[in-house]
């Protein structure tokens, strides 16, 4: 089955071996929900999976001769993999040690057989909280971009130059070296306002952040300084 992308974020999972029935009753059980279920025979098979095809949850049933424990805390010291919710599945309730369940890294475990709607809404619940907290992360990375771009020229803004040109100086007192600026004042500008209108200004002023942009070396850093004046 493929896996499942919404704009709520992801609604699939992959279980980490098991028998077929274990992922047909975990499939009966999530499939009106609107999530799926995929399988794959050990860690070396995730690992090959390209990015977008992570899974929202790692489902890892318990074999005999394998830590579960330790392979929880193994995906979760994983760069690719150490993001995504982990279910532990056990055989019998006798096995759960719930402390090292949670100690390992997992956010909570389920016992076969699958059934009944403990299990749909414990998994559904993991998913759910995972897109969530990506939603945040991301949303939280877009307001810090925000807040340091002028949002009409995408250039840094006054406040973000500041910074960066004072970290610039610092290196420069430290190491030795040069550092130079160049203040750009557009002339007339405002007249191209009183005469066109300002959407005209607002292009002459996103074409010329434009071809700053294009003439900057990857060491660079160029700003809107404020109305039509830009620092490079």
């Amino acid at each position: 089955m493929n896996d499942v992308v919404t704009e709520g974020g992801r609604r699939d999972l992959v279980m980490l071996g098991g028998s077929d029935d274990d992922r047909d009753a975990l499939g009966v059980l999530l499939r009106p929900f609107g999530y799926c279920v995929r399988w794959v025979e050990d860690l070396r098979a995730l690992r090959r999976f390209p990015e977008q095809r992570l899974p929202g949850l790692l489902l890892l049933n318990t074999r005999a001769g394998v830590d579960p424990y330790a392979l929880c805390r193994e995906i979760k010291t994983d760069v690719r993999l150490g993001g995504i919710p982990l279910l532990l599945a056990f055989g019998s309730r006798h096995e759960v040690d719930v402390e090292r369940v949670f100690t390992s890294g997992c956010g909570d475990y389920l016992v076969r057989p699958y059934r009944g709607a403990e299990t749909a809404a414990r998994v559904i619940s993991q998913i759910r909280l995972f897109n969530l907290e990506k939603d945040l992360v991301e949303r939280s990375q877009e307001l810090r971009r925000l807040s340091s771009v002028d949002t009409l020229t995408g250039l840094y803004n006054r406040r973000r130059f500041i910074e960066q040109i004072g970290q610039c100086l610092s290196r420069v007192d430290r190491y030795g070296g040069n550092c130079s600026l160049l203040v750009l004042d557009l002339d007339h500008f405002k007249r191209v306002n009183a005469v066109h209108g300002y959407d005209v200004g607002d292009e002459v002023l996103t074409e010329v952040a434009r071809r700053i942009r294009n003439t900057l070396r990857e060491s660079d850093l160029a700003a809107r300084w404020a109305g039509e004046e830009f620092i490079r």
